[in-house]
């Protein structure tokens, strides 16, 4: 049985339904997909003759349109903030012709792309992409062309060291395997870093796919997992005693100090990103009905409106200062609070990862070896000071107060979505977890 495709939407509350020129057989359609998917037996089921039927070719082709589609929205939204409903509903309608889908002889030349070349054309319209589920309006961040940059710059190492085959039709498991080996082995990655790039690989493959190219579909299996980052993430939390310890040190010697160990605190106490930290101002602060202060901020990474009630300590420190002790880069803000936690004892032997420079053994394109020294984050035993980061801020936050507070109101503030990612981020013991369902137990039954 046939039924023809629709296309749907909604945009502005408005939905819309439009039918296009393609009719497929329901036997082979993936509703999760929004695709053809066959297979012998569903052929000899359902006993049609595809014979002159051509699903790669109608994949092709709704792909093409969702691909024009999208680009209509990102320009409309770029050129008047809106989308015209009329405008875009005789837009969809032109595109179902068959004279505006992409030909079988442009697919073909599409077959034999490499996931570098597909990167790189990623990459370049990286300014004018926006995420096609939310229409969020986000740019791509600096940070995130650097990591595409990064995966680059490894996947044509990996295709010198090995021999292997970039082209986005051989990225399978066999390639996963090995690209992981790879990472590993010879680049002296850690599970964290890896895991970034499947993740990347992961989102072109899916665009690829969506742009019409041919993908194996091998990404989409539980097999093509990205690494465990829970041990290679190892940013330590400050306890409220230490922090206390923290708070109470006479720094009046160095102005940068103060000012560093200052932001450290705030940081610990509303636990915001280096990023919202910075952007941080007193008329942020607003009073409400009742007299009690509340920050009002808009996370500049998520965009959540995150609203924070100013704990005792933080007042303090503003009250001292007239406001917000955050002109300093994060760069120099890592060093400093460092040299804080040192002066204040925290340098307890802990485990966790430092940036050293190391040897590798790379392959140039001529299948040449050669040596090359480069920083890689190395395991081991390091005084707790020597530890801390900026993003100490949001874990001694979550971890300090986890089991105080419920879960909902930290992850509230912190920003977390789902509560899984918030108890996989907070830095807590087996133990920790057994003493906060000990007090629940106790709460709930009166003992």
């Amino acid at each position: 049985m046939f039924s023809q495709l629709r296309f749907r939407t909604t945009i502005q509350k408005q939905r819309i339904s439009i039918a296009l020129d393609v009719s497929v057989p329901n036997c082979i359609w993936s509703k999760t997909e929004q695709k053809l998917r066959y297979r012998k037996q569903d052929l000899k089921r359902a006993k049609v003759d595809f014979s002159a039927y051509d699903c790669d070719l109608i994949n092709s082709r709704i792909s093409y349109l969702l691909n024009e589609v999208q680009k209509h929205q990102v320009q409309s939204i770029t050129d008047t903030g809106v989308i015209d409903i009329d405008d875009f509903i005789k837009r969809v309608k032109a595109l179902r012709s068959d004279n505006h889908y992409i030909t079988q002889e442009q697919i073909d030349e599409k077959q034999n792309i490499t996931l570098v070349q597909y990167l790189t054309e990623y990459s370049a319209s990286s300014g004018s992409r926006f995420n096609p589920y939310t229409l969020n309006k986000t740019p791509v961040t600096k940070s995130t062309l650097k990591q595409y940059e990064q995966i680059r710059a490894c996947l044509i190492n990996f295709m010198y060291y090995t021999g292997e085959s970039l082209e986005l039709s051989c990225i399978n498991l066999k390639w996963h395997k090995e690209f992981l080996t790879y990472c590993s082995e010879v680049e002296k990655y850690g599970p964290s870093n890896i895991g970034k790039f499947i993740k990347i690989i992961k989102v072109l493959l899916k665009e690829a796919e969506r742009d019409g190219y041919n993908v194996c579909h091998d990404y989409l299996k539980k097999d093509f997992f990205k690494p465990s980052s829970s041990n290679d993430t190892d940013v330590p939390y400050l306890t409220i005693d230490e922090l206390k310890d923290i708070q109470n040190l006479n720094l009046e010697h160095s102005h940068r100090l103060q000012k560093a160990r200052d932001l450290l605190v705030i940081g610990c106490f509303l636990g915001q990103r280096i990023s919202d930290l910075k952007r941080l101002e007193y008329s942020d602060i607003e009073t409400n009905e009742d007299g009690k202060k509340r920050l009002h901020i808009v996370q500049k990474k998520t965009g959540k409106k995150v609203i924070i009630p100013i704990p005792p300590p933080v007042q303090i420190i503003l009250d001292d200062w007239g406001y917000f002790p955050n002109q300093v880069s994060e760069q120099k803000f890592n060093d400093y609070i460092k040299e804080v936690c040192k002066i204040a004892g925290i340098n307890t032997p802990i485990k966790g990862h430092k940036t050293a420079v190391i040897t590798i053994t790379r392959k140039d394109e001529s299948g040449a070896s050669y040596e090359l020294k480069t920083p890689r984050k190395a395991p081991g035993l390091y005084p707790k000071y020597e530890l801390i980061t900026s993003h100490t801020c949001r874990r001694s936050f979550a971890s300090n107060w986890y089991g105080k507070l419920p879960n909902s109101a930290i992850m509230a503030a912190t920003g977390h979505s789902k509560e899984e990612d918030f108890l996989r981020y907070i830095k807590v013991t087996p133990s920790d977890h057994a003493d906060v369902m000990e007090k629940e137990f106790e709460k709930l039954m009166g003992y």
